[in-house]
């Protein structure tokens, strides 16, 4: 749906800076502002599994602003099938769409309830271990390429944190350099409420974080009525 342009359509918004994002990008920078500065892979278990690469502070975009896709990720080449079109991506394992319709639950299954759901129809360590081990191959093939040592864990992976950090760790200490360097810390965002909101909130305002001065300058340059 070209919700952008349907939006210049109203009337209300003539004049106006109008752009579109996906939420996992916007809740990446949420958790920026809560780690100033640092470097780190963020993953974000949602009904796809979004994910972010920052440097310095700063998010990677790329050339075409696909930076971080880790949920297509090939995690089993000739895999399951993808909701993009292609076989053995990360997603495929691990997003709420793929792990509901491989347990038989209904639609009705809340995200936030996914893993209790699935631990119902089978043991809780298998599913972890599942999730997990296909987090840590997908980290390990990025820390190989970006030579990073924190990793943030969001969306639905953030309250099953403290369980996964085990499996995704012994995964990844098999597979990735990064570990002769010293220790890799897989953590939790903090659990703000509603991080794509205030996400893109934070993007609004994105000119006047970087140049205050030339926004304080537009104000005084409207004459006084």
């Amino acid at each position: 749906m070209p919700l952008v342009g349907r939006l210049l359509d109203h009337p209300e918004l003539t004049g106006l800076t109008v752009r579109a994002q996906n939420d996992n990008r916007l809740s990446v920078l949420t958790e920026i502002d809560q780690r100033p500065g640092e470097s780190f892979i963020y993953l974000r278990g949602s009904t796809g599994i979004g994910g972010a690469v920052v440097i310095d502070g700063a998010l990677m975009t790329g050339a075409h602003g696909w930076a971080g896709e880790f949920g297509h990720t090939v995690i089993e080449p000739g895999g399951a099938l993808c909701r993009c079109g292609r076989r053995g991506c990360l997603e495929a394992y691990v997003s709420y769409h793929a792990l509901r319709e491989r347990a038989g639950l209904g639609d009705d299954t809340l995200i936030e309830d996914l893993v209790d759901a699935l631990a119902l129809t089978r043991d809780r360590s298998e599913v972890i271990g599942l999730i997990g081990r296909s987090l840590g191959l997908a980290i390990a093939n990025a820390l190989n390429i970006l030579d990073l040592t924190t990793v943030v864990l969001s969306g639905y992976l953030a309250p099953i944190a403290e369980e996964l950090e085990p499996v995704v760790r012994e995964t990844v200490e098999r597979h990735a350099l990064a570990i002769e360097a010293g220790p890799v810390l897989i953590e939790r965002s903090d659990g703000l409420t509603d991080p794509a909101l205030r996400g893109a909130a934070r993007a609004a305002l994105q000119s006047v974080f970087n140049d205050p001065g030339a926004w304080i300058g537009r104000g005084l340059s409207i004459p006084a009525r």
